[in-house]
Parts: C-alpha cells; sequence; structure tokens
C-alpha cells in the first residue's frame, strides 16, 4: 500500500487546490486516491509513497459540483444565522 507522510504529502497545496469543494466531492476524491493505491498494491507497487501530485491528480479529475453562487448563498445564510 502506499504510504503518507509529512514529506510525502503537501496538504497546505492539497486543501488549497480543493477549496469550493463540497465534503461528498472531497471523500470522492479521498476514494479514487484510496483506490489507486489498492491497484499499485495489487500490481506490486506496495510501499510507494503517496505523492502530493497523485492527489492533486484526482482534485484536478473531479470538476466540483458546487457553484460559486451556491457558496455565496451558504455564506449569507450562515451570517445571518450568527447574528
Amino acid at each position: 500500500m502506499y504510504e503518507s507522510g509529512a514529506d510525502a504529502l503537501d496538504y497546505e497545496e492539497i486543501t488549497a487546490a480543493s477549496g469550493g469543494y463540497s465534503g461528498a466531492e472531497i471523500s470522492h476524491i479521498a476514494n479514487k486516491v484510496a483506490m489507486a493505491s489498492l491497484k499499485a498494491a495489487i500490481g506490486g507497487e506496495g510501499g510507494k509513497k503517496l505523492l502530493t501530485e497523485e492527489v492533486l491528480s484526482a482534485i484536478s479529475s473531479t470538476p466540483s459540483q458546487v457553484t460559486p453562487e451556491q457558496v455565496a448563498a451558504y455564506e449569507s445564510i450562515a451570517a445571518r444565522l450568527s447574528r
């Protein structure tokens, strides 16, 4: 299986690249990365480190379905509820 570690993943870059994605979309991306890891392990690539580029590739191949208008609407609701 893939290994992750501070030297293998740039969490700040991954977080920046996944901005605007819903929780369900992030879960889908994580599943895509996990399946790729499993396929690599089955294919004999065990012990390989999971790289930031692989996660970014999964993010870029999964377009966000959340529109900027939806984000603005949710932020407006949150602002009204926090008063």
